[in-house]
């Protein structure tokens, strides 16, 4: 899997109808299979959330040691998507300035309402209008773990994506 670049849903964005993307993983699937005698074996699964390129490798190695190897991508795109810069350790005080941006095969230039929600953050729902990239003032943020769900909405499309959020009062740790 190479790096996400944007967030990640449903056939007219993600995020819609179905909540909000959070199933964002690194590793999609990691198996061994058993071939059948022409060599070849069937995997299904369903992908995580993330908007990516996918990178599919196979490996395989015969009862006399020969052996082969082959490395495909899947491209996961979407209509429309938003993408959250959010780190996923904060420390309790700081103050988040959340930048929102849209993506997607049919992005344009249309009004985007961006909201942010954590029923757990001071801040509760914060919305602004703006193009392809927000900034959003969180304000100061408080001890505990969140979710933060960060949303976008245009005119031909909605996405969401929620993320996990640690805010911690310290970053040091002590032996016990």
């Amino acid at each position: 899997h190479l790096p996400p670049y944007g967030g990640v849903g449903a056939e007219k964005g993600g995020g819609g109808d179905d909540g909000a993307r959070s199933d964002i993983r690194e590793v999609a699937l990691f198996r061994s299979v058993v071939t059948d005698g022409s060599g070849r074996a069937r995997v299904e699964f369903i992908l995580p959330d993330n908007v990516t390129s996918w990178r599919i490798t196979s490996q395989a190695i015969t009862k006399d040691l020969s052996a082969g190897k082959d490395t495909s991508f899947v491209k996961v795109t979407l209509p429309f998507f938003v993408d959250a810069t959010l780190n996923r350790t904060y420390l309790a005080g700081d103050s988040l300035v959340l930048r929102l941006r849209t993506f997607g095969t049919d992005v344009g230039s249309d009004t985007v309402k961006y909201t942010a929600e954590s029923p757990t953050l001071p801040f509760t729902k914060v919305a602004e209008s703006g193009t392809r990239e927000i900034h959003l003032p969180l304000g100061v943020l408080t001890f505990g773990e969140h979710e933060l769900t960060a949303r976008a909405e245009s005119p031909r499309h909605t996405d969401a994506i929620a993320r996990p959020l640690s805010v911690l009062e310290t970053y040091f740790t002590t032996r016990v």
